[in-house]
């Protein structure tokens, strides 16, 4: 739909509105709004579609899919909750799976190595509940003194090899192992 999306306005004087319907697209289709000069059509056009139409889908669209990953039954309505705002393609959710299922090896900057290992001996086995983030972090704060970005990056690229993603506080409980190295 994306692309139908896309193409039902490319080369249009009116903007690209994303519809999740063929039928919604033909209602506002009007071939008067088309002008004759030659159009462009830019793949990349098409992520920002895709991934505003992913997050808005109902976990009863994505289940049989995540259930294809793997993700238990009674973790896969949070897992999508907190995983379709970080995705673009669904294929994106089988890497943000692995990373819950097998953990990640953690990224850590030179200067922060002594930091992540002193985090690291607080942060307590999983399971990881609702709390576990805000606990956590307040307990390395308490021990080292850093706070706002040079706490919460480290701590971040420690636990899921990566500077971007979910909210870290929603994402922990669905973590399943700790950092692997």
């Amino acid at each position: 739909m994306a692309l139908l999306s896309l193409m039902a306005r490319i080369g249009s004087s009116q903007p690209v509105e994303l519809h999740d319907r063929p039928e919604d697209l033909l209602a506002g289709f009007d071939l008067g709004t088309f002008g004759s000069a030659p159009t462009k059509f830019d793949v990349e056009d098409l992520f920002p579609l895709t991934a505003r139409l992913n997050a808005a889908r109902p976990y009863g669209q994505v289940a049989e899919r995540l259930a294809g990953l793997g993700v238990p039954d009674d973790m896969a309505p949070r897992f999508w909750e907190v995983m379709r705002e970080n995705i673009t393609v669904l294929d994106d959710l089988e890497a943000w799976w692995a990373l819950c299922r097998d953990g990640a090896v953690p990224e850590i900057a030179p200067e922060d190595a002594g930091f992540v290992a002193e985090a690291l001996r607080l942060l307590p086995p999983p399971p990881w509940g609702e709390m576990a983030w805000a606990d956590w972090t307040a307990a390395v704060k308490a021990a080292t003194g850093r706070k706002g970005r040079a706490l919460f990056m480290p701590l971040r690229k420690a636990l899921t090899g990566r500077e971007s993603g979910p909210d870290m506080a929603a994402l922990m409980p669905l973590l399943q192992r700790p950092p692997t190295a």
